[in-house]
């Protein structure tokens, strides 16, 4: 009668026709009383919930006259009393049941869930939630979220509610709810190049991340690195440490402005990595900006050679992780070290002691250097080199058993094989969003010019130069769209010479330049093409090209090239000026500069004077020269060391 889902009794005197509800709890009567009192021809027409509120209701009929009376009850009580009509006693309810109550209502489950880093609770009706209702049951949610949390939002029977406290609903059915209970999220962007962490642990990047904190954690940020101008967001402002208590989702910006730096005119030491010894190989090295960090191989003296970063700073010069153990070199083989930078993540070769040299990558953090696959497993790796960005895709040659140009979206899964050739290919360039490259296929006789679009059907062969024999193509160089390289080709009536071409990807369009001896080192600078060629009076000297025949001359007479600064690249584009190592006859190996015309080109600085400073390695990170040079006898104990150069 209540509908609390148990029987109760409906008792009639038949001498009074006094009517008596009884509502039971288990065995005990939980009311009782006198509802009214009918004549004894009434009599129960039909028991049934007649208006859907879960609760039994009664129809009353008089046996003499017909007329019908309805009770809905609200448990002890008669909630409305009414006439629908009158019968002639002659009617009956066909199929009417016997007098019985009706089925107590269905009970479903309430199944409530949480999710999310942070805690908290949920009320039902204001009072605990019970695991099942009878259905049809009007319920009021609650989430209350710790004080350390946030509350996120609903999902399941709540979805609609979204992010309000509070959820209301029905249930008419087993029933799931999930509320969300999240941790603050702290984010940090930077603009420019430098480095921020927090105290609590959490936040250490080069770039944009973010962190998990509990609510009204006090949070101190440090950012590091030259040119830091200072926060905001978060109340956060100056250039010191912000320091601020995490009330909500925060956003904060750490804004690094280098072309606003004291810059020297002559090239200054950054930093002595190796006290008293020298801290770069003669050869091997790599030295790569991404997004404005420099990034190189060094040696410390205690963990071999490992990646390091600098951004310009004795301080912000730092290893950044000893991929492999002790005094044990991650790049021990020095013909494959080898750096690129994509979609501002370093990609490189590096040797952790155990799965040989394979693929890596770093955000410029130590939890953020990783190995990406290991193509080949076992102590001798897959070799990879050539590593070259087009368009936001890595492309390597490697072996994992045959010779393969491959390439990688940073993912284990999306590091795949692409093509096979005999020998590894070489010289991997992009040329506006196509790789090129020199292989050696059995199907065209030799070492030539092919291109690939990535795929399998779209990697061909350009043109073949040389016939049978191999064309050679070397220093693959993009200049504004249009590919240089040397090679050699074949003229049937004079025989084979060497050259430097240019090629537009077609057939026809892959043409020589000009006849040059021994043509090495290619370098885009500005619009124009420079390289080494061999000079039989003075060795090797700078040249330059405009593509054209009369536009492929030396640059300077007399100003030569020698291996003492052999490793490269031996022409770096700052500003379109080009610097570069030369000897001519007086200074030594030191560092000059060219404009392109024989007057500009000039001498920066003789760092090293009655000896060669021998610069090599040199690199623009947002405009200004990085390099590393040998340091005068006035500087007892420093070697070979990573120097810069700017506004010049």
């Amino acid at each position: 009668v209540d509908g609390d889902g148990k029987a109760d009794l409906v008792w009639r005197n038949t001498n009074s026709g006094d009517v008596v509800i009884w509502l039971l709890n288990g065995t005990t009567i939980a009311s009782t009383g006198i509802v009214d009192r009918l004549p004894t021809q009434w009599e129960i027409a039909l028991v049934s919930d007649a208006d859907g509120d879960g609760k039994v209701d009664v129809i009353w009929r008089d046996t003499n006259t017909g007329t019908v009376v309805l009770w809905l009850l609200n448990g002890p009580s008669v909630s409305s009393d009414g006439s629908p009509g009158t019968t002639s006693t002659d009617w009956i309810i066909a199929g009417r049941p016997s007098p019985s109550l009706p089925n107590p209502p269905t009970t479903v489950s309430l199944n409530i869930l949480t999710s999310g880093k942070g805690s908290g609770s949920i009320t039902c009706n204001g009072a605990t939630c019970n695991p099942t209702y009878p259905s049809g049951t009007a319920l009021t949610l609650l989430a209350i979220p710790e004080d350390t949390s946030l509350f996120g939002g609903w999902s399941g029977a709540c979805a609609a509610a979204g992010t309000a406290h509070t959820c209301n609903f029905t249930i008419k059915a087993n029933t799931n709810v999930t509320a969300s209970f999240n941790l603050l999220i702290l984010s940090v962007v930077l603009a420019g190049s430098g480095t921020v962490t927090s105290n609590p642990a959490g936040i250490e990047c080069g770039s944009t991340c973010s962190a998990s904190f509990n609510k009204g954690t006090s949070v101190t940020l440090t950012a590091t690195g030259a040119g830091f101008s200072g926060w905001t967001g978060g109340g956060c402002a100056g250039n010191g440490t912000c320091v601020f208590t995490v009330n909500q989702n925060t956003t904060i910006t750490a804004t690094f402005n280098h072309s606003g730096l004291p810059c020297p005119v002559e090239p200054v030491l950054v930093k002595d990595i190796n006290p008293g010894a020298t801290s770069f190989s003669t050869s091997g090295n790599s030295l790569v900006n991404v997004n404005g960090v420099l990034f190189f191989r060094a040696n410390d003296g205690a963990h071999g050679f490992e990646l390091w970063k600098s951004d310009g700073t004795e301080a912000g010069t730092v290893l950044v992780k000893d991929i492999n153990p002790g005094t044990d070199s991650a790049f021990s083989s020095l013909l494959t070290d080898s750096f690129v930078a994509v979609n501002n993540m370093l990609f490189f070769t590096a040797n952790d002691g155990v799965n040989g040299v394979e693929i890596w990558k770093s955000d410029g953090s130590e939890a953020g250097t990783v190995m990406v696959k290991d193509i080949r497993a076992g102590p001798k790796g897959s070799a990879p080199a050539e590593l070259t960005d087009v368009n936001g895709t890595l492309f390597f040659v490697a072996g994992d058993g045959t010779n393969g140009l491959w390439k990688s979206d940073g993912t284990e899964g999306g590091t795949i094989k692409i093509a096979t050739f005999n020998f590894y290919p070489e010289w991997l360039t992009n040329v506006n969003g196509t790789l090129f490259f020199s292989a050696f296929h059995s199907s065209y006789g030799g070492v030539e010019l092919w291109k690939s679009d990535g795929t399998i059907a779209g990697t061909e062969l350009v043109r073949n130069l040389n016939g049978v024999s191999n064309s050679w193509p070397r220093w693959l160089t993009n200049v504004n769209g249009t590919l240089f390289f040397t090679a050699v080709d074949f003229i049937p009536i004079t025989g084979s010479f060497n050259g430097l071409f240019k090629s537009d990807g077609t057939s026809a369009g892959t043409v020589l330049v000009k006849e040059v001896s021994s043509a090495v080192d290619l370098t885009r600078v500005g619009n124009k093409l420079y390289f080494r060629a061999l000079n039989t009076s003075v060795g090797y000297q700078p040249y330059i090209s405009d593509g054209t025949t009369a536009g492929t001359r030396a640059l300077k007479p007399d100003l030569f090239l020698n291996s003492l600064a052999s490793e490269g690249p031996w022409f770096t584009d700052v500003n379109g000026i080009a610097f570069f190592s030369a000897n001519d006859g007086i200074t030594g190996t030191e560092l000059w500069k060219s404009d392109g015309t024989e007057a500009g080109t000039v001498l920066v600085k003789d760092i090293l004077p009655g000896g060669n400073s021998a610069p090599q390695s040199l690199i623009n990170v947002d405009g200004t020269l990085f390099f590393i040079a040998g340091s005068s006898p006035g500087s007892p104990g420093v070697g070979r060391e990573l120097w810069l150069a700017c506004g010049m």
